[in-house]
């Protein structure tokens, strides 16, 4: 099955809706988090699919909302043609290029667990506090504000355990449109290179109840473990603005 990038944008867009304060700065909207780290706020073209030559106020009024925040831009390209072209002439720099990796929850392949491996869908506080830690260990910054989620269409995450030690998580957005985006997995520092993280991703993408999955990798050894799990690449996000 073909999934277009304006598919995935659309998406991508309505599910920050839900969990971030937008601020409309036509052709972009602002996707401002108020209870968690700086590093989740970023603006998204408002209308995926259209093409975008000039930015207008936009900046201003992004910079204004976002204040001591820094401004990051995702863009899918080829969902918002001219997009990237028109912020760098104004000076916008771009932070990074990456795949947009997709996958069918039909077509992820199972990674395997053994008696002394338990993979949990967070459902109470604990287990939330203990994903959370293991983020943090795993990014290297703190990572919290992030809210518990019972119902997993709502968004939701996934701890795998190891021999009952919490070492690897990850998690997915809002469901929009049967598609869900994985984000924030991690596996701890003094488990990493065990198989911790295709099982993580393997198990939040069949906990989420989407038909689709899309994700973003930090690095070639992420986009490895994610391709062994059944990703493909279907598009490219350039973020522009300071590094993630």
């Amino acid at each position: 099955m073909q999934h277009s990038a304006t598919r995935i944008a659309a998406a991508q867009l309505s599910s920050r809706r839900r969990v971030r304060t937008a601020v409309p700065a036509s052709p972009f909207v602002g996707m401002v988090c108020t209870t968690g780290p700086a590093f989740l706020s970023s603006a998204l073209p408002a209308v995926p699919g259209a093409r975008i030559d000039s930015l207008g106020d936009s900046l201003a009024v992004l910079a204004e909302a976002f204040g001591e925040t820094p401004l990051r831009f995702e863009i899918i390209e080829e969902s918002s043609p001219g997009a990237v072209e028109a912020l760098s002439a104004a000076g916008v720099q771009v932070a990074e290029t990456c795949p947009v990796l997709t996958v069918s929850t039909a077509d992820v392949v199972a990674a395997q667990a053994d008696s002394d491996i338990a993979v949990e869908v967070v459902r109470d506080g604990r287990q939330l506090a203990e994903a959370r830690s293991v983020a943090t260990a795993a990014f290297g910054r703190v990572v919290d504000g992030e809210p518990l989620r019972t119902d997993t269409r709502d968004g939701g995450r996934v701890l795998v355990r190891h021999k009952g030690v919490a070492v690897a998580t990850a998690a997915w957005s809002p469901v929009v449109d049967d598609i869900a985006e994985l984000v924030g997995i991690g596996v701890h520092p003094e488990h990493q290179g065990r198989g911790f993280g295709a099982l993580a991703t393997a198990s939040a993408v069949r906990a989420s109840g989407a038909e689709l999955h899309w994700l973003t990798p930090a690095d070639a050894g992420a986009d490895r473990v994610y391709r062994r799990v059944g990703f493909r690449q279907a598009a490219t996000a350039v973020h522009l603005g300071p590094p993630r």
